[in-house]
């Protein structure tokens, strides 16, 4: 015989093992088996939101903390928007009410606490394009890594009406199509591009200095609106719950438009984006206008805020 160490070498079949023996093979088996996954501090998390074909489950490690996230409440309310989007009553003007409380983050999400979920996440950080991380807005997200956040947070995104309603706070306007001290932004309150322009008016306020700073600033860097909300125009465009529908033509109560079927995605239709963004002009920075893009763009023009629903 072998001299050889051969753990196996004695041949026998199970069912001639004492009781005792198996049940201490299984117990070995059962801790061999446990052994890989020690330590790893990996948990798989289904989050409600995660159930859809739009947000994959992800795996999510309980050993690193969740960013912290300042929320401002928004009381329910109404405002009037129309397919002309500077003048909202003047083609098919509509009332849009919101009937419930909710709360919107005082900030975009930021790279560091976009980080700190691909981290936890497995997930590949985004590119910054060589503009910043750390506190400034995250960009080069899609829809879907927007939505995985929020379900990692435990929030999920604003729908358009609510991202519009807030953002509304200070933005009051006139009868008349020629700026004036109520439809203007100045670059000394908002990030955008003062030396472009997509409509012969000049949004930009009148005297103000033209800095156009050619990239996303931190957020908190200029003042919040009434509401405490910051960046609401201008900066990163954020995306919404919302696919681009038809436009209403009747006064709607909490809107959300739901998804559009295959042909409609094969279109172009896409999600909406609010807000303008630092290289777009003043008008495109108001709070009703709109963009649309397929859920899995990129781009460094694009990042997002959260939306909490109030019980």
């Amino acid at each position: 015989m072998d001299n050889q160490f051969q753990p196996n070498h004695i041949e026998m079949k199970r069912s001639d093992l004492p009781d005792r023996v198996k049940r201490q093979w299984l117990l070995i088996a059962v801790v061999a088996m446990a052994l890989p996954l020690a330590g790893t501090g990996v948990t798989t998390v289904i989050n409600e939101s995660d159930r859809s074909v739009e947000s994959p489950v992800v795996e999510y490690r309980n050993d690193l903390l969740k960013p912290e996230i300042e929320w401002i409440d928004i009381e329910p309310g109404s405002f009037v928007r129309s397919t002309n989007y500077l003048i909202p009553w003047t083609i098919n003007a509509h009332t849009v009410t919101i009937t419930k409380p909710y709360r919107l983050s005082k900030y975009a999400v930021t790279f560091e606490q976009y980080d700190l979920f691909c981290e936890a996440t497995g997930r590949e950080k985004p590119d910054d394009d060589g503009l910043g991380r750390g506190k400034q807005p995250v960009i080069n997200v899609t829809w879907h890594d927007a939505v995985a956040f929020a379900g990692w947070i435990g929030a999920r995104l604003p729908t358009e009406a609510e991202w519009e309603l807030a953002a509304r706070a200070d933005f009051k306007y006139s009868s008349s199509p020629e700026p004036n001290e109520y439809l203007c932004l100045c670059t000394s309150r908002a990030n955008f591009n003062p030396h472009i322009s997509n409509s012969i008016h000049n949004y930009q306020c009148p005297g103000s200095d033209p800095d156009y700073r050619a990239g996303p600033v931190p957020v908190g860097s200029f003042p919040p609106n009434s509401l405490g909300l910051y960046e609401m125009a201008g900066n990163v465009l954020e995306w919404t719950q919302d696919w681009d529908g038809d436009f209403p033509r009747e006064d709607v109560v909490d809107p959300t438009e739901g998804q559009p079927n295959p042909l409609e995605i094969e279109s172009g239709l896409g999600k909406i984006l609010k807000g303008g963004s630092w290289q777009d002009s003043a008008e495109y920075c108001f709070p009703n206008m709109r963009y649309n893009k397929l859920p899995d763009v990129k781009s460094n023009r694009i990042g997002f805020r959260l939306a909490l629903s109030i019980d």
